[in-house]
C-alpha cells in the first residue's frame, strides 16, 4: 500500500454491509491522493508528516452518495483547521468537471465527510462483469500458486464423526475452498491418531471382538447389559463394525476367547479400519473428500518421532530427568518445558505431533493450517514451540480453534445420541434430522471461536427464519423468474449482450449491484482471515437485498422484474442473472448446493 495514504477498514463492517470494491478503493484512494499532492503543492494545505491512516465505508444511505472518506477529519486536527474547510480545500482541488474513474461527483456532508457518487456505467459494468466470468467471477490469484496444507477433522479412529467433528469438517472445508478460490495450491488431510501403544484403541479393539463373538452367538462371559466391562464402548457402530467384519471374514474367529491377548492388535486393526471406512463414508455424504489420510503410526514405525527427537538432541533443545526426554519449549514462548519421551521409552503425544509437522514442512507447504476444536486449546503453544524447534518459522502454521455445538429440538438440549453412546453423531443426530446443506450453513453461521446453537426445528423450516432456506430460495426464486420469462415471453436468452443496463435505476437495483461486485473482496477478505462465516452474512446480505427487489413489484407493477417494458425487462432478467450466479458460486464455496426449486 502507498506509505503516502494509507487505508484502514472496519473489520466489523465487513460481511455485514460488505467490503468495499477493490476497483472503487483504488480509484478513492487515487483521487484523494491526486487532491491532497495538488492541495499541498498549491499551499492550500501543509504537509501532514506522518500521514495518519483512513477509514473509507460505504455510506448509510444512498441519498448521501455510495461511499464516504473521513480524510479532512482527520487531517483536520493536524493542520489546525476546521475539517469542513479542510474539505472545502480537498474537494476543489479535485477536477470534478472531468471526474476520475468510477466518481460522478464528491460532495461534502456533516462536520467534513467527503462523500463519493458512483457513475453509472461503473455500475453496469459490474453486471456485465459477473455474467462473463460467471462460475469464475470472484476468484483472484492472490495466492499465486503457494502450497497450503489444511489438516482437519482428524478424528480418532476408535469412534464416529460427531457433530463436534462436523463443525471443524464445515470449517477446515470452507477455508480450502476459499482459499482455492484465491490462488492457492491446497491439499486437504485428516491426521488418524493410531498409536500402536494407545490404551483406547486397545481397548476399541476388545471391544469390537466383544461384538464380533456376540454376533456369531458365543459366550462372552456377560449376560446382563447393565453389567458390561468398563472397557467396553457402548455406541451401537462398534456392533456395526462388528458386523461388517462378519460380512468381510466370516466366523474366521469365532473359536476365539475374549482378551487373547494374541488377537488384541489383530481385532484393533480390523476394527480400525471399519471405523475409518465409516468415517470415510460419513465425511463423503457430507461433501468432504481428503486428499490424504496420513496415519501417526507409521511415523512411530518408521523411526520419524526418535529421528525428531534426536534432531533436536543435537542442537541443544533436549535435557533429561528423571529419566525422560524433555523438549526446552520455554525457549520458545511455551509456559513450560514438554516431555517427549517418558522414562518407560514411550513417545508422548507432543513426540508425534513434533514428528508429524516436521513431516509436513517436509512435504514443501509453504503454509500449514490447523483446525482443531477448543479442548486442544492447551495444545497450540507446545506445536508451535516444537515446530520453532525444528527450525521451521512457526508464523507457517496457523492453528484455528473451534468452539463447541448445542443442538436442541423443541426447546430443548439433545444430549444423547439416536444410536446410543456418549457422542452425539454427525450423520444419524444431525444430517440425517435437517439435511447436509442446512448443516453445513448453520455450522458456518458464527465465528469459530464462539460457542453454536442449532435449533433442529428452526433448520427444518421452510421459511425464511431459516437462514439456509433464506438464501437457497433466493437462489431458486431467481430460476423461477426465467422459467416464467420462458413460459410467459418465449424469452430463453436471460442475460442478454444487447440489454440496457443504464435502465437499472431503482435503489434497490443499484444496491444490489453494489453487493454483487463486492463478492470478489468479501471473498479474499474472508480467505485471508479464515472466515466462512463472514461469507454465510454475505449470502444472507445478498439474498436480503434480492427478495427486497423481487418483492418491490408485487406493491408497484413498474418495479416487477418481468414488466411489460421489453427493454426494462431484459435489463432485470440480465441482472437477476448475475444475481443468481454470485449467489451460487457462493453457495460452492461453502460446498452447498444452489437448488433450482424448492
Amino acid at each position: 500500500m502507498d506509505s503516502y495514504l494509507a487505508v484502514s477498514i472496519d473489520e466489523q463492517f465487513a460481511g455485514r454491509v460488505g467490503i468495499l470494491n477493490m476497483m472503487i478503493k483504488e480509484d478513492i484512494i487515487g483521487t484523494l491522493r491526486s487532491a491532497l499532492e495538488r492541495a499541498v503543492q498549491s499551499q492550500a494545505l501543509q504537509p501532514v508528516d506522518p500521514m495518519p491512516e483512513i477509514d473509507l465505508s460505504a455510506t448509510k444511505s444512498r441519498l448521501h452518495g455510495d461511499y464516504a472518506s473521513n480524510l479532512a477529519l482527520v487531517l483536520a486536527p493536524r493542520l489546525k483547521m476546521p475539517p469542513r474547510e479542510v474539505a472545502r480545500i480537498l474537494v476543489k482541488h479535485i477536477d470534478v468537471e472531468k471526474p476520475q474513474g468510477c466518481i460522478e461527483k464528491v460532495e461534502i456532508a456533516g462536520p467534513g465527510f467527503l462523500n463519493f457518487t458512483l457513475v453509472k456505467k461503473w455500475l453496469s459494468d459490474i453486471v456485465t462483469r459477473v455474467v462473463d466470468k460467471g462460475a469464475e467471477y470472484g476468484k483472484s490469484n492472490r495466492g499465486a500458486g503457494k502450497r497450503v496444507q489444511v489438516e482437519f477433522v482428524s478424528a480418532n479412529p476408535n469412534g464416529p464423526i460427531t457433530v463436534a467433528h462436523g463443525r471443524g469438517g464445515a470449517i477446515g472445508d470452507s477455508i480450502a475452498s476459499m482459499l482455492q478460490a484465491t490462488g492457492y495450491r491446497v491439499e486437504r488431510e485428516f491426521y488418524v491418531n493410531d498409536a500402536l501403544n494407545s490404551t483406547q484403541m486397545v481397548n476399541f479393539g476388545r471391544s469390537v471382538h466383544f461384538r464380533y463373538l456376540q454376533l456369531l452367538g458365543k459366550d462372552v462371559g456377560y449376560t446382563d447389559d447393565a453389567h458390561l466391562p468398563d472397557w467396553l464402548y457402548r455406541g451401537d457402530y462398534v456392533t456395526d463394525i462388528a458386523r461388517r467384519i462378519i460380512e468381510k471374514i466370516g466366523d474366521r474367529y469365532a473359536q476365539t476367547l475374549l482378551g487373547d491377548p494374541d488377537l488384541i492388535n489383530v481385532f484393533r486393526l480390523l476394527a480400525q479400519e471399519g471405523m475409518q471406512a465409516q468415517q470415510d463414508g460419513d465425511l463423503t455424504a457430507f461433501g468432504i473428500k481428503f486428499d490424504r489420510w496420513f496415519n501417526e503410526s507409521t511415523l512411530h514405525e518408521s523411526g520419524e518421532v526418535k529421528a525428531a527427537i534426536d534432531d533436536l538432541t543435537k542442537k541443544g533443545l533436549t535435557y533429561e530427568s528423571d529419566g525422560a526426554i524433555w523438549l526446552k519449549s520455554t525457549l520458545f514462548n511455551d509456559d513450560k518445558d514438554r516431555v517427549l519421551m517418558r522414562a518407560n521409552g514411550t513417545a508422548t503425544y507432543i513426540a508425534g505431533d513434533l514428528a508429524y509437522h516436521r513431516d509436513k514442512f517436509k512435504r514443501g507447504y509453504d503454509l500449514v493450517i490447523d483446525v482443531w476444536g477448543a479442548d486442544h486449546g492447551g495444545y497450540v503453544a507446545r506445536t508451535k514451540a516444537a515446530v520453532e524447534a525444528s527450525g521451521v518459522d512457526p508464523a507457517r502454521l496457523e492453528i484455528l480453534l473451534f468452539q463447541l455445538v448445542r443442538i436442541s429440538k423443541n426447546g430443548e438440549l439433545v444430549l444423547s445420541s439416536k444410536r446410543r453412546g456418549n457422542v452425539l453423531e454427525l450423520k444419524a443426530d444431525l444430517i440425517d434430522e435437517i439435511g447436509i446443506d442446512a448443516a453445513r450453513f448453520f455450522f458456518l453461521m458464527r465465528s469459530a471461536d464462539g460457542p453454536l446453537d442449532i435449533d433442529l426445528e428452526l433448520a427444518r423450516e421452510q421459511s425464511n427464519k431459516n437462514p439456509v432456506f433464506y438464501v437457497q430460495y433466493a437462489h431458486a426464486r431467481a430460476c423461477t423468474v426465467f422459467a416464467k420469462a420462458t413460459a410467459d415471453y418465449g424469452i430463453t436468452v436471460m442475460a442478454d449482450p444487447e440489454a440496457k443496463l443504464e435502465l437499472l435505476t431503482l435503489e434497490t437495483e443499484k444496491d444490489l449491484i453494489r453487493k454483487i461486485g463486492d463478492w470478489p473482496d468479501e471473498l479474499e477478505y474472508a480467505a485471508s482471515h479464515r472466515a466462512p462465516h463472514l461469507i454465510t452474512q454475505y449470502l444472507r446480505d445478498l439474498a436480503a437485498l434480492f427478495h427486497t427487489n423481487y418483492d418491490a413489484g408485487n406493491n408497484d407493477p413498474s418495479a416487477r422484474m418481468l414488466c411489460d417494458d421489453k427493454e426494462l425487462r431484459s435489463a432485470r432478467l440480465y441482472l437477476t442473472f448475475a444475481v443468481r450466479t454470485v449467489i451460487a458460486n457462493a453457495l460452492n464455496v461453502l460446498g452447498l448446493s444452489a437448488p433450482e426449486t424448492m
